[in-house]
Formats: C-alpha cells, sequence, structure tokens
C-alpha cells in the first residue's frame, strides 16, 4: 500500500522500474490517492512510460513545482497527456513554473490540441515565458473572453508574438475585449502586400492604415482613423473614435460573398464616413464622375448608383443593373446618405 510508504522514503525507489500500468488510479483508495506525487522521482520516469500514467487522477496540489529540484522542471511536459486531466485540475497546476519549450505544438496528436486554453491560468504565466508558447497553435475559441477574471483580462496582450498567429484564427479572436493599451511597436504586424493582422497604435492614429493587397484584418486605434482595406476580402474594425473607411476602387471590395469587405462596427450616427470619391462611378463618361445615392431602390444602369439593403452597401458603376463592389456594414440596420462621401 503506498500510503504506508513515508516521504523520505520515496528517494530509494527506482521510479523508472515501477510498472505504471499496473497502479490502480481510480476509486476511493486508489493509488492515485495514496501516492505523494510531490516526492515522486520524475526525472526517473521514462518518457515511454507517460502514456501508463493516468493524469487525470494525479494531485497536482502535491506536486513541488519551484525551487532548484523542483518537479515542474523534472516532468517533461510535452509528454503529459494533456486530455486526460480534468478541468477541475487546471487550477492546481501552476503554469508559471511550466517548461513551455516541452510542449509539443504541432501534429495530431499535439499537446496544444489538447489542452483546454481557457482554463489554463494565464495571469501566472511568467511573461518571460510568452516567447516560449506558440501562438499559432493556440485553440482561439477555447478562449473566456467576458467577466471580471476573463483570460482577455490576464492575458498580457503586449506579450503575445502576433506574427505566429495563423490568419485562419482571426475569426476566432473577439477583438472587442483584447487590451489595446498594453500593445506597444514591436507586438504589431503592420499591413504590407499580402494577408496581415494590423493592430494601429493610438500615436499613430492620424496616419492612414494601408493593408494593401491580401485579406487583411485591420483593427483601428482608440482615437479618429483613416482606414484603407486596399484589394482583398478584409475585415475592418474601427474601434474608438470617429473613423473614416476609404475604398480607391471598385476593385478593393468585390461583390458577392467571398469577395465582399466586412466593416465590423460602423457608426454612420456618430459621425463615422464611408468615402467613395475616389471611385469613377459611371465610366461610359468621361472623368471621374461621382455616386448617387438611391436608398434600397433598385440600380437604374443609366448612372453610378449606391444602395443599401439588407445590412449591405452596394455600388454600380452604371453599365448595367448589378452591383460591381459590395461592402457588409454588419449591425447595421439603418443609413443616410449623409453617411457617404460621394
Amino acid at each position: 500500500m503506498y500510503e504506508d510508504t513515508s516521504a523520505p522514503d520515496y528517494a530509494p525507489i527506482d521510479s523508472v522500474d515501477i510498472d505504471w500500468s499496473d497502479v490502480d488510479l481510480t476509486g476511493f483508495d486508489a493509488d492515485s490517492i495514496t501516492i505523494d506525487w510531490g516526492e515522486v522521482q520524475w526525472d526517473e520516469i521514462d518518457l515511454d512510460d507517460y502514456s501508463s500514467i493516468d493524469w487525470g487522477e494525479i494531485d497536482w496540489s502535491d506536486v513541488d513545482l519551484t525551487g532548484s529540484d523542483a518537479d515542474s522542471i523534472t516532468i517533461d511536459w510535452g509528454e503529459v497527456q494533456w486530455n486526460e486531466i480534468d478541468l477541475d485540475d487546471y487550477s492546481s497546476i501552476d503554469w508559471g513554473e511550466i517548461d513551455w519549450s516541452d510542449i509539443d505544438w504541432t501534429g495530431a496528436k499535439a499537446d496544444a490540441l489538447a489542452m483546454d486554453w481557457g482554463e489554463v491560468q494565464w495571469d501566472e504565466i511568467d511573461l518571460d515565458d510568452y516567447s516560449s508558447i506558440d501562438w499559432g497553435e493556440i485553440d482561439w475559441s477555447d478562449i473566456d473572453w467576458t467577466g471580471s477574471d476573463a483570460d482577455s483580462i490576464t492575458i498580457d496582450w503586449g506579450e503575445v508574438q502576433w506574427n505566429e498567429i495563423d490568419l485562419d484564427d482571426r475569426d476566432e479572436i473577439d477583438w472587442e475585449f483584447v487590451q489595446y493599451s498594453e500593445l506597444d511597436t514591436n507586438d504589431l504586424a503592420k499591413a504590407g502586400k499580402g494577408a496581415d493582422i494590423y493592430v494601429a497604435r493610438p500615436s499613430k492614429s492620424s496616419k492612414a492604415i494601408d493593408g494593401k493587397d491580401g485579406d487583411d484584418y485591420i483593427i483601428g486605434a482608440i482615437s479618429s482613423d483613416k482606414i484603407i482595406g486596399g484589394k482583398g476580402q478584409d475585415v475592418l474594425y474601427g474601434m474608438g473614435g470617429v473613423d473614416t473607411f476609404i475604398y480607391n476602387s471598385t476593385l478593393e471590395s468585390g461583390a458577392g460573398e467571398s469577395l465582399r469587405d466586412k466593416i465590423m462596427d460602423f457608426q454612420g450616427s456618430q459621425g463615422e464616413k464611408i468615402d467613395l470619391s475616389r471611385i469613377d462611378a459611371y465610366t461610359e463618361s468621361k472623368g471621374n464622375q461621382q455616386f448617387t445615392y438611391i436608398g434600397s431602390n433598385a440600380f437604374t444602369g443609366t448612372k453610378g448608383e449606391v444602395r443599401f439593403f439588407d445590412g449591405i452597401l452596394q455600388m454600380s458603376t452604371g453599365t448595367d443593373t448589378f452591383a460591381d463592389m459590395e461592402i457588409v456594414l454588419t449591425g447595421t440596420t439603418f443609413f443616410s446618405e449623409s453617411f457617404l462621401v460621394l
């Protein structure tokens, strides 16, 4: 019986020779309860044996996570079976003592997939360890975004490695709850040719943000911005201030669900604008013609027209009655000509 083994006697036991598949890990009198996990010699356990340990039955409050010979140093965290650990036990793990460089980030059985990132105690992780986390492998849909103790509050966004985040993950990040005040110039991926995530710096807010080519996510600053999505299917957030969204060509937001831009927080009633003045509204006439706003009416095909219907701003350059350009205005139900620069 393991309960008869006092803590000082643990050291002579050769943990490498224990057959962990024999150990009774469940039940009210299970070995997993009577073993003092803080006295196990983790550095003696073969990595092949890690799969035989039921990690969900370990009493993590026993584990010695600090000190020069701490269990947190001798445990190979990349071999821990994260999918077996109960979510209730996440709070007993000292996340600041995990060696994140051990973690297996990629592959079908990666630790990054098995972990529940919403249960990680982010406030315990040392900022020095942020660089060892592969931010591109985090399941952002796990993250707890709201509440007084939400992950969005305890994550230090200024230490996130933004350049590692996959563009496919952008839709899983709730940008409303990112703490922009924590960001600095070294953390931001500037928009450029190709797909990018761009988060504006308040100190640079007077300068236009230009996404250029590619499918971009552009997050404005807390003050007023001029935002140019550029070519590609872009997702645009003005955030705070009174913002202007500028379009230079019908090629910058196509027609159809797979081509059109999305402006996620347009506030026309607060003075925000969509600037179409640089676009030639009617290509059948010489010069740069101005668009005409027609409410929700159908296009006539005789001049450059703008209409708003079912949350979508549509533009036709007048050569037919079909839209040549569309912009989704998420959450917008009312639209006025005064919201446009024509």
